[in-house]
């Protein structure tokens, strides 16, 4: 616990103004009483003072803990912030005349549904639920402790420099995922995107432990050595999803395409395909949660920069945001070209009344749908799906 320090009340000053009066104004009057009454209202102030001074410093240091529940979690659902004191804390802060505050960044409370409540477990702690609408990262603390004296004259605060980042995803939707792609041999599975095979695999050290079938024998007799297989997918195998968006656009239509990204991975990844995000000039991998909490966390900066110069090589989605004046970003890749992708594998979405930035795309060889910013997502997620729908049987 740190920020240890004693703050006075506005009725500390007029105590002490009165009681200075009383003593000087006695003095001149010679009236012993007044003297008294002003000598006893300093002497009040000073002892309740001390008092708390030395309580404070003998109290041992409380650290409370932050728990929030669901972190993260989806736009619109409540998260519940609960500072928990420890079940062995100082009788002196845990009176109940004790409170805890806690620091919450002021971009947050505007547009979220804040409630707040003391617990009434010793009269310590705090709980508190935030209902966000829209994607974003936060830090929420530190938390204050508040102890008034005796008197209720001083009061002591301490603060703690913990603090705890909550994550909310961005909205999603319903959105279907493309018609399966062959693999590098022209074989398509039925219903279901590639999925990895033996020979699109990678090998690592064999560990103790590992199932004697993950071993790849050929592998192990040309090292000499025991070697497993890893069954990571090649490029081809992979399902690439892009967004970038450029500094002219406004937050809507960024927080459509990032809300576009993040359903089309979600797509993917419930039909255990395995999805490349590129986003801030960086190719993400992982699992849905890890992708979901990248596209949380960028920021317009972030989405304005190129994409990794990586390009697609499987089925393929490319999400852009474009300025008033329809200025196409900088760097956008072609679409991939891999053994049995066609036009149906791969999809472009640019959100833009204008329709110079589609027109360079569909010239590149994107299917482009284009949308306007202010189109719901709902209605965006149908117009997408759309594009799947050319598949050929």
């Amino acid at each position: 616990m740190a920020g240890r320090r004693t703050a006075s009340h506005a009725r500390t000053y007029v105590l002490a103004s009165c009681g200075l009066g009383l003593g000087v104004g006695g003095w001149a009057i010679a009236s012993p009483a007044m003297v008294l009454i002003g000598v006893a209202l300093l002497a009040a102030i000073l002892v309740d003072w001390l008092y708390l001074t030395l309580v404070d410093a003998r109290a041992r240091p409380i650290v409370l803990t932050r728990v929030a529940q669901p972190n993260p979690a989806p736009a619109g659902q409540t998260i519940v912030v609960q500072l928990l004191p420890p079940p062995d804390a100082t009788p002196g802060w845990a009176a109940d005349q004790a409170t805890v505050s806690e620091t919450l960044p002021p971009d947050l409370v505007p547009w979220s549904a804040l409630t707040t409540r003391p617990r009434e477990r010793g009269g310590l702690g705090l709980s508190y639920s935030i209902t966000s609408p829209t994607r974003g990262q936060w830090r929420v603390g530190p938390y204050r402790l508040s102890r008034p004296s005796p008197l209720g004259l001083w009061q002591g605060r301490r603060q703690a420099g913990t603090t705890h980042r909550l994550t909310v995803w961005p909205p999603t939707v319903p959105l279907a995922a493309p018609p399966t792609a062959p693999d590098r041999a022209g074989r398509t599975a039925r219903d279901a995107l590639p999925q990895p095979r033996p020979d699109n695999t990678t090998v690592r050290q064999y560990a103790p432990g590992d199932d004697l079938r993950r071993i790849h024998w050929r592998s192990s007799a040309r090292r000499g050595d025991l070697v497993s297989r890893a069954e990571e997918p090649t490029d081809s195998d992979r399902v690439w999803v892009g967004v970038v968006v450029e500094t002219s656009a406004d937050a809507s239509a960024r927080e459509l395409a990032v809300s576009l990204a993040a359903s089309w991975c979600q797509a993917i990844i419930r039909q255990n395909s395995p999805v490349d995000l590129a986003c801030g000039a960086h190719l993400h991998h992982g699992d849905l949660g890890h992708l979901l909490t990248v596209l949380a966390g960028a920021s317009q900066a972030d989405l304005a920069q190129p994409l990794p110069a990586t390009p697609p090589d499987g089925a393929a989605l490319l999400v852009v945001a474009s300025g008033p004046f329809g200025t196409a970003p900088d760097h956008l890749p072609a679409p991939p070209r891999g053994v049995g992708l066609g036009r149906q594998h791969n999809g472009a979405v640019v959100i833009s009344a204008d329709p110079a930035v589609a027109a360079g795309l569909a010239a590149a060889g994107w299917p482009v749908v284009q949308l306007t910013a202010d189109v719901p997502l709902a209605d965006a997620a149908e117009r997408v799906n759309a594009l799947w729908q050319a598949r050929a049987v």
